[in-house]
């Protein structure tokens, strides 16, 4: 009985830790979206022909853009860009995840 009591108070008290969300350090946080920043401008550049000729028409790398607020550097897409040629925004080599 006493053995169904504790394991029914850790299963309480660990249902309760997990319904919480998870608490990061703002360092932390900004190392993460900068190294996933990275990785997802390099394969555009890498992968991806309007990725790669808008940053060269630019003059930009894939290093420029250390944060998402960099972004903002890179011409908007419109729909009708997008409908007209789709390859362009297709990665080459099949590729759809970042590596």
């Amino acid at each position: 009985m006493l053995t169904a009591l504790c394991w029914t108070g850790f299963t309480g008290w660990r249902a309760w830790r997990d319904s919480r969300p998870p608490r990061w350090e703002r360092e932390a946080v900004l190392r993460l979206q900068k190294a996933r920043m990275r990785q997802m401008t390099r394969f555009a550049y890498r992968y991806v022909p309007h990725y790669r000729e808008a940053m060269d028409k630019l003059g930009m790398r894939p290093d420029d853009f250390p944060t998402a607020e960099d972004l903002a550097r890179l011409p908007l897409i419109s729909k009708k860009d997008a409908a007209a040629a789709p390859h362009r925004f297709r990665p080459r080599g099949g590729q759809v995840r970042p590596r």
